[in-house]
């Protein structure tokens, strides 16, 4: 199953990103400036996952990356070299993320790599 883990970033704000069940991260949100915000972020993407749309950008590397808006805030994955694992990791998304553990990292020393 994913999980949800929330992160500070370098410059003190927060996000979170959602990693597949072998610990890989395949979406990362937008930054929030406080931790609530980032966990009520997390709580509004579990109850509506099935609502969510993604458009896919090329990257000029020939990976695709892709963007979802949601209410306010975005989530963007990582690359993909292939059609066949961005789908997958759309999959593992909409059908994990609802029941998915929030691990909150943010009070620790390692920093999120922006």
């Amino acid at each position: 199953m994913g999980v949800f883990s929330i992160y500070r970033s370098k410059d003190g704000q927060y996000r979170f990103c959602f990693n597949s069940r072998k610990g890989k991260p395949l979406f990362t949100s937008s930054k929030f400036e406080l931790r609530f915000e980032c966990e009520d972020a997390v709580r509004v993407l579990q109850e509506a996952v099935g609502l969510l749309t993604f458009e896919t950008t090329k990257n000029s590397d020939g990976s695709v990356t892709l963007v979802c808006q949601f209410a306010t805030f975005l989530v963007k994955s990582r690359k993909f070299t292939t059609a066949f694992r961005q789908q997958k990791a759309v999959d593992e998304l909409k059908r994990t993320a609802a029941k998915a553990e929030i691990l909150d990292f943010s009070s620790a020393l390692d920093v999120f790599p922006d």
